[in-house]
């Protein structure tokens, strides 16, 4: 040992200021491994959350799916009952519909609203699921029963 001491020669010193040095490093290595920690516990919450979402995704894709595939059915069973209401409007009036088609010597008559109403009920009753739709539908079935109400009413002055 030196007198005076030198920081950078006397073992004592050096050893003392290494140990505390090393102590530091510790407890700095001991900080990283937590972050560290942190950090891998948050990626694996990352990763499964992006699991959960991309299994969300697939559920709402395949769902997307099904409803193209019923609304290609809706719009094959609108036709079919298209189809059926021009057969019956068809029967009842005498017209079928068609460009030059028209015959306007038979007049409306209520029964054909009436018809019609029925129709669209029980279209709207069968194959919409309550909601917005299925309530314009009914306003529309009330309208062909007011119509052939008002025609009926028409048609008692008339006599």
């Amino acid at each position: 040992m030196r007198v005076p001491a030198e920081c950078d020669h006397d073992a004592d010193l050096v050893l003392a200021e290494a140990a505390v040095r090393l102590d530091a490093l510790r407890k700095y290595n001991a900080e990283l491994q937590d972050e560290n920690d942190n950090l891998r516990k948050a990626n694996q919450d990352c990763v499964a959350w992006e699991k959960a979402c991309k299994a969300d995704l697939d559920r709402a894709l395949a769902r997307a799916d099904a409803c193209q595939r019923e609304a290609q059915i809706w719009k094959q069973e609108a036709r079919t009952q298209s189809a059926i209401v021009a057969e019956i409007y068809q029967e009842l009036t005498g017209k079928t519909g068609e460009p030059g088609g028209w015959n306007g010597a038979r007049p409306l008559r209520p029964a054909i609203f009436r018809k019609q109403a029925e129709a669209v009920d029980e279209v709207t009753r069968l194959y919409v699921p309550s909601g917005m739709a299925r309530t314009s539908l009914e306003e529309c079935a009330n309208r062909l029963r007011q119509q052939a109400d008002e025609l009926e009413k028409v048609g008692e002055h008339d006599a």
